[in-house]
């Protein structure tokens, strides 16, 4: 017989062991299985206004401020993180996470590396537009889209302001209008009726 010494022989795993392991497994699957679903729950870049209006009221809100974030350094400049830090003293609430995850191919990485937005960005925007039956919400996809639907949003405000609120000749005490004034884009405005004052 040899000196070495025997290896201890396997012990047979009684049944309660088999089934601890098992529920361990099922619990690891679990928990990575609800971590994945809340990651993906969290930020998900929204296509259409089915996804939009499947949103609850948190991940609005959120989508909104990831939205302004872009808009805000597609303004100013200044990259992505600046613009989260400047936004937040005004109190809007955001993180970098859900600007990623809303907006992935809204943001880039510029020549020196920072987070910057890219110059435009196929996704969804809900604006609110002035229409005859008042203010309904807009569904407009992409953002040249958007810029071409808020700068005629801007030019119909514009059109229905009054003289009062605005500086122009009218607020220099000369005369006032019976009703609104209009504009006719260059920067005079036309009265309809004059009444002195």
């Amino acid at each position: 017989m040899s000196d070495r010494p025997r290896p201890p022989r396997a012990r047979r795993r009684s049944g309660s062991d088999r089934r601890a392991n098992r529920n361990a497994r099922t619990h690891c699957i679990a928990v990575l299985r609800l971590f994945l679903l809340l990651v993906l729950a969290i930020a998900r870049p929204i296509r259409g206004y089915r996804q939009y209006e499947s949103l609850n009221r948190r991940e609005r809100r959120s989508h909104d401020a990831a939205r302004q974030v872009i808009a805000y350094e597609r303004d100013y400049g200044g990259g992505i993180y600046h613009a989260i830090r400047d936004l937040r003293t005004k109190g809007v609430r955001v993180s970098i996470r859900s600007v990623k995850g809303y907006f992935p191919k809204a943001v880039t990485y510029d020549w020196r590396g920072r987070l910057v937005a890219s110059e435009s960005d196929p996704y969804l925007r809900v604006m609110k537009i002035l229409t005859t039956d008042g203010l309904r919400d807009v569904y407009v996809r992409g953002s040249r889209n958007a810029s071409i639907v808020a700068g005629h949003e801007a030019a119909v405000r514009n059109a229905r302001t009054p003289c009062s609120a605005t500086r122009s000749p009218c607020m220099s005490g000369v005369h006032r209008t019976a009703i609104a004034c209009s504009w006719d884009g260059t920067g005079a405005c036309t009265h309809p009726r004059r009444i002195p004052m």
